[in-house]
């Protein structure tokens, strides 16, 4: 846990200095912010391995979190997870799995089907995760 700590306390600064850049918004709002959400409190729980995100996948996840006011908190654990599950079988890590999935808008279409998509295996959200990059290419995407 001591390590997970001093880990933590190295890597929320550029989370914090990165939200203050997104929002347009003080150092000391951001860390404010970050302190009080949702994702923090995933973050400080080691099992969860929000760590294995970059400080700029973080920071838009909590930007996107206070965007939404949500504060389901199972549904960023089925996120995360569906993200590392989708990451490991196209070989990416956390962070670039992520930033595929935002890009595409499967982490909204995962949190809106969190009821359904819950209910399911890893292969059969892979392959869910799968049509819905199929069927939300842009024009032109091989």
């Amino acid at each position: 846990m001591d390590r997970h700590i001093g880990f933590m306390a190295l890597h929320s600064h550029p989370i914090v200095e990165k939200l203050a850049e997104l929002r347009n918004i003080s150092k000391g709002t951001a860390l404010e912010l970050f302190y009080g959400s949702d994702l923090y409190r995933h973050y400080a729980r080691e099992e969860t391995k929000l760590w294995h995100f970059s400080s700029v996948a973080l920071a838009d996840m909590l930007s996107d979190e206070l965007l939404s006011g949500s504060d389901d908190l199972k549904h960023t654990e089925f996120v995360v997870y569906c993200v590392e599950t989708y990451g490991g079988k196209e070989n990416l890590s956390g962070s670039d799995a992520y930033r595929k999935l935002k890009d595409a808008g499967a982490i909204t279409y995962i949190d809106e089907n969190y009821d359904a998509l819950h209910t399911f295996g890893d292969e059969n959200i892979v392959w869910n995760i799968d049509e819905y990059l199929n069927n939300h290419q842009p024009k032109g995407v091989l």
